[in-house]
């Protein structure tokens, strides 16, 4: 039995936009928003004529008269007289059958199509052949015999005996789908309805015979009509109206197709806002958030990418008690019930990724598979939930019912990406692209024009940096201070004042080359790569390039003012152990308290043993052990830093010790004896274990690394001193020295690199600065003295990077789009939950798209395992690879991949791709994350990548004021907005800005800053006090 549910539907409308919500049992269920000023053509039919069919594409391209073709793809064509010749046997059948793009449409054909979606990103419209007419009880589809029953009815007889009478009652050539509330209707309602729908359908058929081509041929109802046509029925309670106009055209409406339910439509009159008054407003702006509470203290956080929405489930800060289990089931089960609300509010449209607390059983696990099936039943788009993986993910796919791109635009500082470049990278990217315009273009003289805070740098220390730019490229700066820029945009002129920035810009100004794909015999083995390892400082950062093969593989950039703390051991003071999340925070005397897991707190013996096998000890296997029994509030306790802090989130801590010395790792407090994995021989392996176990000192333990596979036991024992002298030291600091301070700082990054990666294989080092060139070389002379001469000085008057051609990969690796070589791409975007990748077509072209698919997916792993090690990405990441028809075709893409990860040092694991074409990987971050490193959080979008339109920033003023009036009783305010919104709220006559002022009884006086966003402004009072966030609404 279907359950009834209670609806009531709100409209609102303003000068600059119209809201219609669904209340369903009094919660918000649905909510539409169009500006005054948006032309919407979603679902208005066309008379359109082909312009070009792609076969390899599998789509065509229409001229509908917009302006822009629309995009007609394979799936969206049929043949007409095929489909009414079909016959059905159930629901699932594809109404229209499968024909061939190019069997079906030819250039210059003219064909009537359906706007299936709005244009947004410089493409054009969406297309169908598939036309609809929607109705509150039945879908009419023109063109086949289909007769389908909504899939709530499950009784066999029932669904049987409606689709006889349809059949009974309908035209020849259109079919129907009976909606859920059509199953409650009389004979008689359904048969009015039909007759309603088919004269929309004939008199479309007759505009279409006498319209030329690019003419509208049928024009979607506007959004209170779509409301009434779709949700009122027999359930429907009531219709509040705020407007008088939409109320009287909505009754005029109701008069000639349902006049029985004009008593239930009212025009609300109540002082108190409509959407106020029945607690909308905060889930409406809640839609438009990233982050969105959860009513146990939990929250998620909602991200758009261009592959899909990005959805993290977190406990949050107010989620204690000791059930862990049960705390987390149910911060999971609340979570399914707001994301399909959410999903619903929002529209989404395609691929959403649920990453949901991490649950201990399948069962657990189920259950929340189930709750939020159960939670989307009354979603009217299609919402395909897949079961939880084995990294605790949810794939669901859900096709749009609407188009609300009217709420949010792209950020135009971070151009969608939600980051920005921060100070010292832009600083870098000034000097690189200074270094080639010097090169390249024999500059000798550039007006830079930039941000405040970067000109407060380079006038620094009288023009230290200033001074150091023009001196190294021999080359004259006359800065020109712009208060509109923010810190990653700069503009450079030549002394004709032309603007010549993208004329020496890194990536767009080099097409990335044809890769070259190594053979097989060149693939034995990943010690067995030629490497050059390149560095070069500045006054403002340190950049290490690691290069295999003559390409790069690798890139270490730290800023000269940041501290590196990864690797530092701290004497640290316990600060709070909380047994449900099994986890505690550590006091170590930084900004953020450090985060401990359980695991990293136990005995890791047993965790050595699955990494590197039977270490032959007498240990027994560890025992879980809860956390509150190994550490109690304001122990001091001795911690390593294995995770840099990031972002809100503290330094990520572990007990379990390590020492890394270039041939051994060296292990206090366990006994534990490893050998690499790369040695494969059993024999061997226990040989090199005796030798470590003979050497080695008590209560010490050590895996021997692949580079000291081949040393002697002179070296190794050497090494074995080195490392242990370091713990002594290390025990006397954490004695002597007071708590929360660092008793052990790990060696910079040079000497970490040189201690990784440079071994035999290793052809040289250069350095393009003199003072660390002769510290790399004193450090050496105790380390490999043998290998000094491997060392050199560069010298020359060309970049280092730019000779070696790293500063495009470095550029790129800083972007969210990448370049394929076919002229194909990759979008790389992180989000709070993963990191996705989206590959795509782009401008590349084939004749078959199966074989175009394949080959740019191959390629497309080889370049996203190049950047994972590159940004050195950690965590979860999903990439949705370009559809493949065959599972070997997929199988062959995934095996591409683990081929293109081998030479990757950090841990990491493919799945295999899912029913949607995603796949998920895991990787450790072995350092920062590059992205962390040199980009910021957008200080405009706040990481979104989208900020609201002027519209609806003008709504949100509006609602503001309202709150305002009616809890702060404000008279008086002064209103800080951006030019356009001045320009909006001035025109025709101060027309918007007399409404606001009258309608909620404040005197606005308009203050322009002229550095504010559309999506920004500010309330001060009469003292001009800020009193913005005092009315907000989230």
């Amino acid at each position: 039995m279907t359950y009834k549910c209670k609806r009531g539907i709100l409209i609102s409308k303003t000068p600059y936009e119209t809201r219609y919500a669904i209340m369903e049992d009094g919660e918000l269920a649905e909510l539409v928003v169009e500006g005054s000023s948006s032309n919407q053509v979603q679902g208005n039919i066309y008379k359109g004529v082909v312009q070009k069919v792609v076969p390899a594409a599998g789509l065509a391209y229409v001229d509908v008269g917009l302006g822009q073709d629309g995009v007609l793809r394979q799936e969206d064509v049929f043949d007409a007289k095929a489909a009414l010749e079909r016959r059905f046997d159930d629901d699932d059948s594809d109404a229209y059958g499968q024909s061939a793009i190019t069997d079906v449409l030819h250039e210059g054909d003219e064909i009537m199509v359906q706007v299936s979606k709005e244009a947004a990103g410089g493409k054009g419209v969406g297309l169908t052949m598939r036309v609809t007419f929607a109705g509150s009880l039945l879908v009419c589809m023109p063109g086949t015999n289909f007769i389908g029953v909504s899939k709530r009815e499950r009784d066999i007889a029932r669904r049987r005996e409606v689709k006889g009478m349809i059949n009974r009652l309908k035209a020849g050539d259109v079919g129907y789908i009976v909606r859920t509330s059509g199953m409650e209707a009389t004979e008689e309602a359904l048969q009015q309805q039909m007759q309603e729908l088919e004269a929309l359908w004939n008199r479309t058929k007759e505009n279409y015979a006498g319209a030329t081509v690019g003419t509208c041929v049928y024009e979607q109802s506007n959004s209170a009509g779509r409301a009434i046509g779709e949700y009122f029925n027999g359930n429907t309670d009531y219709v509040y109206v705020d407007n008088r106009d939409e109320y009287f055209s909505l009754r005029d409406y109701l008069r000639s197709a349902a006049p029985e339910m004009l008593d239930k439509v009212k025009l609300w009159s109540s002082s108190e806002s409509l959407f106020e008054y029945f607690k909308i407003e905060n889930d409406y702006a809640r839609s438009l958030q990233r982050q969105v509470p959860l009513p146990r203290g939990g929250n998620l956080v909602i991200e758009q990418t261009e592959a899909l929405m990005s959805i993290d489930v977190n406990t949050g800060p107010k989620v204690h008690g000791k059930d862990q289990g049960k705390i987390i089931l149910e911060t999971n089960i609340d979570a399914c019930r707001e994301i399909a609300k959410q999903l619903r509010l929002r529209d989404v449209d395609g691929f959403v990724i649920v990453d949901f607390i991490d649950m201990e059983t399948d069962n657990d696990r189920e259950i929340i598979y189930q709750e939020f099936v159960k939670a989307a039943r009354r979603d009217k788009a299609i919402v395909k939930p897949s079961p939880i993986t084995q990294f605790g993910l949810m794939e669901i796919r859900r096709e749009r019912v609407r188009e609300d791109s009217y709420k949010s635009k792209f950020c135009p500082v971070c151009r969608g990406g939600g980051r920005i470049a921060t100070l010292e990278s832009a600083l870098g990217t000034i000097d690189r692209w200074m270094a080639r315009a010097h090169s390249k273009g024999g500059l000798k003289q550039v007006t830079l024009v930039l941000s405040s805070p970067m000109v407060e740098v380079l006038v620094r220390d009288r023009a230290r940096m200033l001074h150091y730019l023009e001196y190294k490229h021999d080359m004259k700066v006359e800065l020109i201070e712009d208060d509109r820029a923010h810190v990653n945009q700069f503009w450079m002129f030549n002394d004709q004042k032309e603007d010549i920035t993208e004329l020496y810009d890194f990536v767009e100004s080099d097409a990335p080359a044809k890769p070259t794909r190594p053979k097989r015999g060149n693939m034995r083995g990943r010690n067995k790569v030629k490497r050059e390892i390149l560095i070069s400082k500045t006054p403002y950062e340190k950049r290490i390039a690691i290069m295999e093969d003559g390409e790069l593989a690798e890139l270490v950039v730290e800023s000269v003012s940041s501290t590196r703390v990864l690797g530092n051991i701290y004497k640290g003071v316990v600060q709070k152990v909380l047994p449900a999340l099994k986890a505690a925070f550590i006091d170590i005397g930084m900004e953020k308290a450090g985060f401990l897991h359980q695991d990293d707190a136990m005995d890791r013996s047993e965790l050595l043993r699955r990494e590197y096998g039977d270490d032959d000890d007498e240990d027994g296997p560890s025992k879980e052990i809860s956390i509150d029994e190994i550490l109690k509030e304001g122990q001091e306790i001795m911690v390593q830093v294995v995770k840099e802090p990031i972002s809100t989130k503290g330094a990520r801590l572990t007990t379990h010790l390590s020492f890394a010395g270039r041939f051994l790792v060296c292990m206090p407090g366990t006994n534990f004896i490893g050998v690499s994995k790369r040695e494969r021989d059993p024999a061997k392996r226990r040989e090199f274990k005796k030798v470590v176990r003979r050497l080695k000192a008590r209560d010490v333990g050590y895996i021997v690394r692949t580079n000291g596979l081949n040393e002697s036991e002179f070296e190794i024992q050497k090494q074995m001193r080195e490392l242990e002298s370091k713990w002594e030291q290390t025990k006397f600091n954490f004695a002597n020295q007071p708590a929360e301070t660092c008793i052990y700082e790990e060696s910079d990054s040079i000497e970490q690199t040189v201690r990784e990666y440079f071994g035999e294989n290793t052809d040289y080092v250069y350095i393009d600065n003199r003072e660390e060139y002769l510290a790399l070389r004193d450090y050496l002379k105790v380390l490999s003295p043998d290998k000094l001469d491997k060392v050199k000085l560069w010298d020359k008057n060309e970049s280092l990077f730019e000779h070696f051609k790293i500063e495009n990969d470095y550029a790129r690796s800083l972007q969210r789009r990448i370049p394929l070589y076919n002229g194909a791409n990759l979008v790389i975007e992180q989000t709070e939950a993963l990191v996705s990748i989206d590959v795509n077509l782009g401008r590349a072209r084939g004749k078959d798209r199966n074989k175009l698919a394949l080959e740019t997916n191959l390629d497309a792993c080889r370049e996203i395992a190049k950047q994972l090690r590159m940004r050195d990405v950690g965590g979860l990441i999903i990439i949705k690879f370009i559809e493949m028809g065959a599972d070997s075709d997929r199988d062959a893409v995934y095996q591409e991949f683990r081929k293109a990860i081998r030479r990757d040092k950090a841990p990491i694991s493919p799945a295999q791709i899912s029913q949607f074409g995603i796949m998920e990987v895991t990787r450790k971050r072995v350092r920062v994350n590059l992205m962390t490193e040199k980009t910021e959080i957008c200080p405009v979008c706040r990481g979104g990548g989208r900020i609201a339109t002027l519209e609806s920033t003008m709504g949100e003023i509006d609602r503001w004021m309202a709150r305002a009036r009616n809890k702060g009783k404000l008279r008086e305010i002064n209103l800080v907005v951006s030019t356009m919104m001045v320009d909006a709220l001035c025109a025709d006559s101060l027309r918007l800005y007399r409404y606001l002022e009258a309608k909620h009884g404040i005197k606005i006086n308009l203050v322009e800053d002229t550095c504010a966003h559309v999506n920004q402004f500010w309330m001060l009072d009469r003292s001009n006090e800020d009193i913005t966030e005092l009315y907000g609404t989230v």
